[in-house]
């Protein structure tokens, strides 16, 4: 399963904004994990069949949001490691 990891404020519409985004993109999540941690959620979106490409465009545009710090990719594999595999 492909995964973006992202730390975003602990504020009661964070959740809402960051899931839109993949709403907006047709995309339906198969898993989502929220902590909290202090005044941060630590969020996991799971979603299987997501390319590389389209999962950075997804991060960038988290990464816009303004309750949205760090952004990752997990499990993502990169165009380079798949022309080499």
């Amino acid at each position: 399963m492909n995964a973006l990891e992202l730390q975003a404020e602990a504020e009661p519409d964070s959740l809402c904004r960051v899931l839109n985004l993949f709403a907006l993109q047709f995309l339906t999540p198969h898993r989502v994990q929220v902590n909290q941690r202090d005044d941060l959620l630590d969020i996991e979106v799971g979603v299987d069949g997501l390319s590389w490409h389209r999962a950075e465009v997804i991060a960038q545009k988290l990464r816009n949001l303004v309750c949205v710090g760090d952004v990752s990719l997990e499990n993502m594999p990169k165009m380079v490691e798949l022309a080499a595999g």
